[in-house]
């Protein structure tokens, strides 16, 4: 296990090792304690002041209020879908649904505050590979971002820091970039 006096660099190390073995998101639970011993405050809780209001990107429009989940609450409400959230070491997650270009399809966005940069980044990298099954084409967002190209450009992930970043496009035909508002929330991030 982790023992609290090894450095940062180790614990991505690990993760490297980890994902390059395939081992899965168990063997990253560990990584999900924040380093600084805060208990996860200063990522808990400031996930929604990143989430984009009305007219922050052209043409986008909040269709729902800002929600705010936390561990027990994020899996009444996702489930078992959530949990691996969890595993990775979410603190808390803020989410919302817009419209962009007055356009009939929905876009959901998720921000997730995560205990550690390097949990941030197993779960970009657990939607890489295992949701994307690394069919994404690279977006110069966040630390890392991809767009999900296999699915129509729907879905566009990134990661800065301790915060991962989920934004779907739910809709017919065509699909509007999603870029402008994963640039919008990047710029926001620490």
């Amino acid at each position: 296990g982790d023992r609290g006096g090894r450095s940062s660099a180790r614990g991505v190390l690990r993760w490297v090792v980890v994902s390059a073995t395939s081992a899965g998101a168990g063997s990253l639970l560990r990584m999900g304690r924040n380093d600084k011993g805060d208990g996860g405050k200063q990522a808990a809780g400031s996930a929604g002041k990143y989430v984009p209001e009305t007219g922050d990107v052209e043409d986008l429009v909040r269709t729902s209020r800002v929600l705010t989940y936390k561990n027990k609450k994020f899996q009444e409400h996702y489930g078992e879908a959530g949990n691996r959230y969890i595993q990775f070491g979410m603190l808390n997650m803020m989410s919302a649904g817009y419209t962009l270009g007055g356009g009939e399809g929905r876009i959901s966005l998720e921000i997730a505050a995560m205990g550690t940069p390097a949990a941030a980044a197993g779960l970009f990298h657990h939607h890489r590979g295992v949701v994307l099954r690394h069919l994404g084409e690279a977006v110069d967002v966040g630390a890392e971002g991809v767009l999900a190209v296999a699915r129509g450009r729907r879905n566009l992930y990134f990661y800065r820091g301790r915060f991962f970043v989920k934004i779907v496009y739910s809709g017919k035909a065509p699909v509007p970039s999603l870029l402008g508002i994963a640039e919008n929330i990047d710029a926001k991030l620490p």
